[in-house]
């Protein structure tokens, strides 16, 4: 995903954003959950640490340390720059902090089994981050984010996620004015999208795992055949309609120019047939 910065844009980072409920009771929990049933998201700000890196967009994951249960038991979206204030608990007096949008928020005292354990981020799919950090707001690697992406929503995802006769909604496409626009992605589609139609990209057909084995499995690209950017308001996606897996090429040839995007997976499908035939033909003669 690229977020909108200005004319420019740039690859949606993921921060680890950590909690120590003995020094920071967490006393509302519940009533920011139910914020979160009520409205699909609560806002507040919460403590970077010294980083100044986040951007609006970027996303988090909140790790509870210290008591058990420890994990990952929050998630959701920075919308604001780092800005410093007074910190009671910080050596220095002073710490950054951002003001960020959650999408998921799990108590751990009432529903241990949908936190993320801290066992588990040892595995070697998840080795590369440092979870062990007593620092809010390390980037977590982009390797490590893919697998925690998968992992943390399927964990999370409602009662029988695997029911697609059953019409599942997903709220997208939600603007968010802070210091620039950017447009909330719900990772929740993009499972659905594939668990309904595989990992095969819908244009050219190619699939990573046959070409390449264990290393791509799983890996895709999704598309949004209604782009984000011209919705302009909240809207209710459908994930086996509105969503389909592209590999990386195809996906780049849907947007070479903004003003040349194709209406249809369709046509770019005629056109990548009329050319490999052209050069099957050429080859043969």
């Amino acid at each position: 995903m690229t977020v909108a910065l200005g004319v420019e844009s740039r690859k949606m980072a993921t921060y680890l954003l950590t909690w120590n409920p003995v020094k920071y009771p967490w006393e509302d929990i519940d009533y920011c959950i139910d914020e979160i049933h009520k409205h699909g998201h609560f806002r507040r700000y919460w403590s970077c640490g010294r980083s100044k890196k986040p951007v609006p967009g970027d996303k988090f994951y909140v790790l509870r340390q210290k008591l058990k249960p420890r994990g990952i038991m929050a998630s959701g979206y920075i919308t604001s720059e780092p800005y410093k204030d007074y910190s009671p608990h910080n050596k220095s007096g002073w710490s950054q902090y951002v003001w960020i949008v959650y999408d998921t928020i799990i108590n751990p005292i009432k529903t241990e089994d949908k936190i993320f354990p801290r066992i588990r981020l040892d595995e070697p799919d998840f080795s590369k981050a440092n979870w062990d950090t007593q620092v809010s707001g390390i980037q977590i690697p982009d390797e490590v984010v893919a697998k925690l992406d998968e992992e943390w929503f399927a964990l999370n995802e409602p009662d029988n996620p695997n029911t697609l006769d059953i019409v599942q909604q997903f709220i997208e496409g939600s603007r968010q004015q802070i210091y620039t626009t950017s447009y909330e992605r719900n990772p929740k589609a993009r499972v659905a999208c594939l668990e309904f139609h595989g990992y095969s990209c819908a244009v050219c057909d190619f699939n990573f795992e046959e070409v390449f084995g264990d290393i791509g499995k799983n890996y895709i690209h999704v598309h949004h055949l209604r782009p984000l950017s011209e919705i302009g308001s909240e809207y209710v996606i459908d994930p086996i309609k509105d969503l389909c897996p592209v590999c990386p090429n195809c996906h780049a040839m849907l947007h070479r120019k903004k003003d040349e995007d194709f209406n249809s997976i369709e046509e770019l499908k005629k056109i990548v047939e009329i050319n490999s035939q052209q050069i099957a033909g050429e080859g043969a003669g």
